[in-house]
């Protein structure tokens, strides 16, 4: 898949998790025209910047969740302190994509979709 691919299917597995976007007052994604959902994940794509989208905790939240679902695991360098009990998924999530490139925080987005 392209990087460009890999975010629009990313923001499009976030919409149908929850997320508004950044628009407060847009309606739910399962109610909108595909044709909306197209020209809605190009202006978000092209109006703000890769780090906006992916690093906003919203977004996190709809992509990766609350809560740890049976057979999820840590395993970082930090395994040993971080305890699933006290970190949330997209928290982690976060951490790992924090250091990479953007090539990299495409293909670790890739492997989520």
């Amino acid at each position: 898949m392209t990087n460009e691919q890999i975010l629009k299917k990313t923001i499009e597995k976030a919409y149908n998790s929850g997320w508004n976007g950044f628009d407060k007052d847009m309606k739910n994604w399962s109610e909108l025209e595909n044709w909306q959902k197209e020209a809605i994940l190009n202006l978000t794509i092209e109006g703000i910047a890769l780090n906006t989208i992916i690093f906003s905790h919203n977004f996190a939240k709809a992509v990766w969740g609350d809560k740890w679902k049976d057979g999820d695991s840590i395993t970082t360098p930090m395994s040993d302190i971080l305890s699933m009990e006290n970190i949330k998924p997209w928290q982690h999530h976060l951490r790992q994509m924090v250091l990479l490139t953007d090539d990299e925080k495409f293909k670790y987005l890739e492997k989520f979709l």
